[in-house]
Order: structure tokens, then sequence, then C-alpha cells
């Protein structure tokens, strides 16, 4: 971050849990015959769907009106094939989104500490909205951040009508995180993934000084590490502060 001035963003559709991005099924209001007919199609032609919103794009694009009103009528009169875009439109924003993530919470969390640790060593970054706000402005892209609700996702009755609701939601076996997230779509009229990315994710300007409120030394770390990481802070001319996990202190016996 202090080399590149760049902050991390994983594309969504990448991450470990399968359900990122999508929506209950109970959303897309469609009968079991229609799901096994959908299923039956993909077998066919697993590429069934994915041709008809690449089609859509191609002409929301190019401006062909008349195109786009003769394929939106196909895809309303076709229960299936209505349902096989909305499952495909999903997955192409899926391919398109990029967060960034944060443990949201007042106090240091021995939990998470050993939840994202591959080791004793590591460091965690301290920010508040307002600083992580300011701190990414210099981006050209424009982001948005919010809080991540828990759901579940065998049950109907959620609200996904606002734009990136899907980005923001999780299964209530992820709460635990306490999440805050911060969210970019890329252009979605690409075919694919941006050149600058790597299948993993994009990098995107921020500024560090500004970001970054504290910076927090593992409980389990020597004594070498926060030397290493305030070596690095001064080396970048930055008065973040380096401190060593309160989980560290003693008690008064």
């Amino acid at each position: 971050m202090f080399e590149y001035r760049q902050l991390h963003f994983a594309r969504l559709d990448r991450l470990a849990d399968p359900f990122e991005g999508t929506y209950p099924k109970a959303f897309y209001k469609a009968d079991d015959a229609t799901w096994a007919e959908l299923k039956r199609r993909r077998n066919d032609d697993p590429d069934y769907e994915n041709t008809t919103v690449e089609s859509f794009y191609r002409m929301l694009m190019s401006g062909d009106q008349g195109g786009l009103r003769g394929l939106s009528k196909e895809i309303e009169t076709d229960p299936v094939r209505k349902l096989g875009f909305s499952l495909a439109s999903v997955n192409y924003l899926r391919r398109h989104s990029y967060i960034n993530c944060w443990h949201m919470n007042k106090d240091e969390s021995d939990a998470m500490w050993k939840l994202y640790l591959s080791s004793e060593e590591g460091i965690a970054i301290k920010s508040s909205i307002d600083k992580l706000k300011q701190g990414i402005e210099c981006c050209d892209k424009k982001q948005f951040i919010g809080k991540v609700r828990y759901i579940d996702y065998n049950k109907p009755n959620y609200d996904f009508s606002k734009p990136l609701t899907s980005t923001l939601s999780k299964r209530k076996s992820f709460q635990h995180e306490h999440e805050l997230r911060v969210v970019f779509v890329d252009d979605l009229f690409r075919k694919s993934s941006p050149d600058k990315d790597d299948g993993e994710g994009r990098s995107l300007r921020c500024e560090p000084e500004v970001l970054i409120k504290e910076i927090r030394i593992s409980p389990a770390s020597g004594k070498w590490i926060h030397k290493l990481v305030s070596s690095l802070v001064h080396r970048y001319k930055s008065k973040i502060p380096v401190k060593q996990s309160a989980l560290t202190d003693l008690p008064a016996v």
C-alpha cells in the first residue's frame, strides 16, 4: 500500500463463498418446472443464457433499439429464457464487481486475528468510515461504502431493489465478520474482465496517510515485526502510529 499507494479490491465471483453477489432462489419467482427446463436447456447448451446476456449488452452499447425491443420481447414471453437471462445478468454483474473488506468493531477481536492470519506474524490496519472515504477520494472509480447484511437465503422476504444490494449481502453463517465493504463496478460493456484484472481483482489508488488511522501488530508477533513495520512507516516519512496488539497487555495481579 505504501509502495504503490494502492488498495486491493477482490473480484466478487472469485471469493470463496459461492453465494457472493447472488439472490435467494425465491427472488426469481419461478416454479419447479421452469427451473427443471432451464437445467435441461443448459445441459444441451452450456452457454444458453450467457449468449443472450452478451447479445443484450452488445445491442445496448451499439444503440440497437430495434434489436433490444425484439430480444426483450422474446425474453418476456418465455419464462425459462427470462429466468436464465436473470441468472446470467447476476453472474455478469458479479464478474464486474470488486470489493474491499473491513471488520467493524470497537475493540480488537482475538477470533479475527486467528481467522485471518496464516502464521503468528501479521498486522491489522485501523481506519474509520470518514478516513476510508477520504483515503480513496483520489481514485477515478466511483465507489460505494456499506455494511454487509446477513440473511437467510432460503427465505423470500428480503428487499433487493436497491443498487448493489446483492454485493452487500451474505449468509448468516458469516455474521461474526461484522463486515463493511467498499464496492465498485467496472465497465459492464466489456465482454470480459479488464486487462488490469489478473483474475483475482483490481488495485485502485489511495492515500495511505489519510486512510490509515493506526497499524496494529498481531498478539503473537515477535518484537522484530514491530521494529520492521515501524521502520517501513518511517521510510515513507509517515506519522501513522504503529502499536502492539492490546491483547498482549498483562492483568494487574
